[in-house]
């Protein structure tokens, strides 16, 4: 038997799909380009960790000989930070998913643009127009503030 993703799951994948072109294409801030999934009829919640996990995979993806930390850390209240595995969340799971598939036929300026949205890409990019060398670059768990 065939194991089944529960239909939130579904929805949420086809969001991603949809949302690659769409974050690609936004130019603005974050809560901006939540907005802008949103109008193009993305759930908002969905729009918020699409926008917050996307670049980040795409990043990852389109650089895979950085070490990557495994860990992100998550700010839901300003004084509890919580340590969280990429692994054990289960929509940024799914955004890696549809980011490999996406990977099959990928096109540049998308790439670019989605990864690019990314502080680690600008993190490491600052770090190699400074002489540094990809192999060297170690990063720090990413912080994100819900």
């Amino acid at each position: 038997m065939d194991f089944q993703r529960p239909r939130e799951f579904e929805d949420f994948s086809i969001a991603v799909q949809k949302s690659i072109d769409l974050l690609a294409s936004c130019g603005g801030s974050d809560g901006e380009c939540v907005e802008h999934l949103v109008r193009a009829g993305i759930n908002r919640e969905h729009a918020v960790e699409i926008v917050l996990f996307l670049p980040i995979a795409f990043c990852r993806r389109f650089l895979p000989k950085v070490n990557w930390p495994s860990e992100y850390i998550e700010h839901v209240q300003q004084n509890n930070p919580i340590a969280k595995r990429y692994a054990d969340n289960h929509l940024y799971r799914i955004i890696e998913e549809e980011t490999n598939f996406y990977w099959q036929n990928p096109q540049k300026s998308i790439v670019l643009n989605v990864a690019g949205r990314s502080a680690e890409f600008h993190a490491i990019n600052n770090l190699l127009l400074e002489g540094g060398k990809l192999e060297d670059i170690r990063l720090t768990e990413v912080h994100i503030i819900k």
